[in-house]
């Protein structure tokens, strides 16, 4: 019975902050809102990396969700912000119809080429520096992904494992550069 009065707190607890934290569809009305919401939106892009891209417990996923949706709402109508994905990096991962975590892998990818274009106002989102930042990002979590699944075959892309054998290599930067171009 403790156990359930503890989980009932928790929830109306993590309900409380979220709502408090996380605006509503329409907060994102002028382009001073976007400006006003930036602070927290950087939080949220770091945050969501301490996320588990295999996480199972409801309460935390729904958390990750609401993180992920506001994070996409604020991306796809700040105006300051234009992030492309054309595909030339992350198009075969896309492809593997086998690999469960595609998701995960292209939100990494897109939430760091924004961290990126944030703290580097002059960068653009096609520019090999931006990038490599969500290369980077993807590999991350391509690696947390495998360490927590002993490396079974369905939690594999062959694309991710090209980049991991690139990054062992120390031709990363040289390889997306290629793609890049």
């Amino acid at each position: 019975m403790k156990k359930y009065v503890l989980l009932f707190l928790f929830l109306i607890f993590s309900y409380s902050l979220l709502k408090a934290q996380v605006p509503q569809n329409n907060t994102f009305k002028t382009k001073e809102d976007y400006y006003e919401h930036q602070l927290q939106v950087k939080k949220g892009l770091q945050d969501w990396f301490n996320y588990n891209p295999l996480e199972e417990d409801n309460t935390t996923l729904q958390l990750k969700l609401l993180l992920e949706s506001y994070l996409m709402a604020w991306i796809n109508g700040a105006p300051h912000i234009n992030l492309v994905i054309d595909g030339k990096i992350e198009g075969e991962m896309l492809s593997d119809k086998k690999f469960e975590y595609s998701k995960e892998l292209l939100l990494s990818m897109m939430f760091s080429k924004v961290t990126y274009l944030l703290e580097n106002k002059e960068a653009e989102s096609t520019d090999f520096e931006t990038n490599l930042a969500g290369v980077k990002a993807m590999i991350l979590t391509y690696k947390k992904i495998k360490s927590q699944t002993k490396n079974k075959k369905k939690y594999r892309t062959d694309s991710m494992e090209e980049y991991l054998d690139w990054e062992k290599d120390g031709k990363l930067e040289e390889e997306i550069e290629k793609i890049l171009n």
